[in-house]
This record gives structure tokens, sequence and C-alpha cells, in this order.
């Protein structure tokens, strides 16, 4: 019997996997067999799964999770930061996302200028809801409370989780009745 099942092998699954076996939870990863990592087709290689790997700067995810695991960040020449490290094409739009704020704001002017203030006002709403999902995970990284004291801990959860979701709620229908933004959302 376990406590965790973790399915998958993509960065998400093997991540779930080491922080539940991490939080001492008896934990098994489950992947299909023989699952290639890369399709080749008329002498081109492509991965399967072609997103770059982000987080890796200062205070960034996951530069947060190795430290967490113990497990240190090696400086290697051949990992290269990739700015804007995606970008989406649009029929109308282009947008190239940057790791830095500034940057991703700028893009985000030039793209949408009109509506600059919205974008800003949900980005920050995201961060700080972010900020909050995850000091109430570290604090109980096990959802379900053990304890009395936990349980009642959670509920007095609920009260900031309730008001966070409800002024995302608001922000987010505001970005949606944007014109320019309503079709990416």
């Amino acid at each position: 019997m376990y406590d965790t099942v973790v399915i998958g092998s993509d960065l998400s699954s093997l991540v779930a996997a080491l922080l539940s076996s991490r939080y001492g939870k008896k934990t098994i990863l489950l992947s299909e067999g023989n699952v290639p990592y890369f399709y080749s087709d008329s002498d081109y290689t492509f991965n399967i799964d072609p997103l770059p790997w982000n987080g890796f700067g200062p205070k960034q995810v996951f530069l947060q999770l190795l430290s967490e695991v113990e497990i240190p960040f090696v400086d290697n020449p051949n990992i290269l930061q990739l700015n804007p490290a995606l970008q989406v094409i649009f029929p109308e739009q282009r947008i190239d996302l940057y790791s830095e704020k500034e940057s991703f704001f700028v893009e985000m002017e030039r793209e949408f200028s009109g509506d600059i203030k919205n974008i800003k006002s949900l980005f920050t709403v995201v961060s700080k809801n972010s900020e909050l999902i995850d000091r109430l995970l570290r604090k109980n990284p096990y959802i379900r409370p053990k304890t009395v004291k936990e349980f009642f801990e959670f509920l007095g959860n609920i009260p900031i989780l309730i008001s966070n979701r409800l002024f995302f709620s608001r922000k987010f229908k505001k970005i949606q009745e944007t014109p320019s933004l309503k079709r990416f959302f």
C-alpha cells in the first residue's frame, strides 16, 4: 500500500514523486515502458517534450526546489538562458515571453498597449495567490490534516482562500471583458 501514486515520466511527475517521498510518504512512480523521448522523421529529430525548463533564476521555483531537496545547482556553460523563453504566435499577435517581469510588461505593452493596467493587475493577483498557495502547501504539504490542530489551522485558511478566489475572479472577469484580450482568456 502506498500513500502516493504518481503516474508519468515528465518533469512534473518526477518532481511530485520526489517531494512526496521527501515529505515521508511511501511513494511509487509509474510510467509507461518503452515510450521514446523523441520522434524522428526524414532525418529530423524532435523532442517529445520540447518546452524549455524554467525557474532557475534567483527566488524562482526550480532553484528553490533543488535547494529544498539538497541538490546543488551546477552552473554549467551548456545550460543557456533563453530570453525570450517562448514565443506564442497568434493570427494577429506575436507575444514573446521573457523571464524578467519588466521585459514581460514591455512586451505586453507593445502588443496590448491600451490594456497594460489590467494585465499588470492580473499578474499581481496571480503572483500573490501563487505565493499564498506556496506558503500553505509548505506549511502543510499533506493536504489532509492529521491532527485536530492541523484541522483547525486548515479551517482558518478557508476565509483567506475564498477572499483571494473572489478577488481573482473579479480581476479575471475584467480581463475577459477587455476586447483585445477576450479571445486569449
